[in-house]
């Protein structure tokens, strides 16, 4: 079919707009802080602003005893994201063996083990009904309903609940009340976005007894054996697997 061309002007600006969709908020945010501390630590140690193996390898070394270094890697991610514009060359600098070794060993010396919060149980659910189930409060009631989502629906809380930061809220992440149904043996609900749902695709979230184990990882969205930790304590995956 016959387009019309665009001008100049137009293809500039939306290039730019899909440029912005690239990346979360969130995320943005966070490469953001990686560049500020990567400027703030050349100029305090007297390194050059154009990057080098040498001052990256360096500054891994020096942010991860002051943070996590598991964020010092994101960090990393965020200099070759903001940098490259400018200095084409720091992608291949934070590529090097020597940077990616350096931050390796930083993860082994200065890590600190993953503290996971204790699963939501029934008891902390039957709690929950009895205390809000007749609410006059409309926040009360919302918040039950969140937790009986997140519990029944294996959900993160991301998905549940909005940012404290109002630049990172988008309505389209929103579960929308007209996606769900219920039925005699549960409920569903389309979720429109979640962490490994990048283009917003949706997935419709099941909460139902007799679960399959195949749908286990599907249900919680898992990328790893994480789910076998909550499997003696949550009801959809006991139903699964007994």
């Amino acid at each position: 079919p016959l387009r019309r061309p665009w001008t100049q002007e137009e293809l500039v600006r939306a290039r730019t707009l899909a440029l912005g969709f690239s990346l979360e908020s969130s995320t943005r945010s966070t490469y953001q802080s990686g560049l500020n501390s990567y400027l703030a630590f050349a100029d305090a140690h007297n390194f050059p602003l154009p990057p080098t193996i040498d001052s990256i390898s360096f500054f891994v070394v020096y942010m991860s005893h002051h943070i996590d270094p598991k964020s010092v890697a994101s960090y990393v991610h965020g200099l070759m994201r903001c940098l490259e514009p400018y200095y084409p060359q720091v992608r291949a600098i934070c590529r090097s063996p020597l940077v990616k070794e350096t931050l390796a060993g930083c993860k082994k010396w200065q890590g600190k083990p993953t503290l996971r919060k204790p699963p939501l149980l029934a008891t902390h659910i039957l709690t929950l009904i009895g205390k809000f189930n007749n609410a006059a409060i409309f926040d009360d009631s919302l918040f039950l309903v969140i937790s009986l989502l997140g519990h029944f629906g294996l959900h993160r809380l991301g998905e549940l609940t909005s940012s404290d930061v109002i630049a990172h809220r988008s309505h389209r992440k929103l579960i929308k009340r007209p996606t769900a149904i219920r039925t005699s043996i549960g409920f569903s609900y389309v979720l429109p976005y979640h962490k490994a749902d990048r283009y917003f695709l949706g997935n419709t979230v099941l909460a139902l007894h007799g679960t399959p184990e195949s749908l286990i990882r599907r249900i919680g969205r898992w990328s790893s054996d994480a789910w076998e930790r909550y499997i003696r304590v949550h009801p959809v995956l006991l139903s699964a697997v007994l």
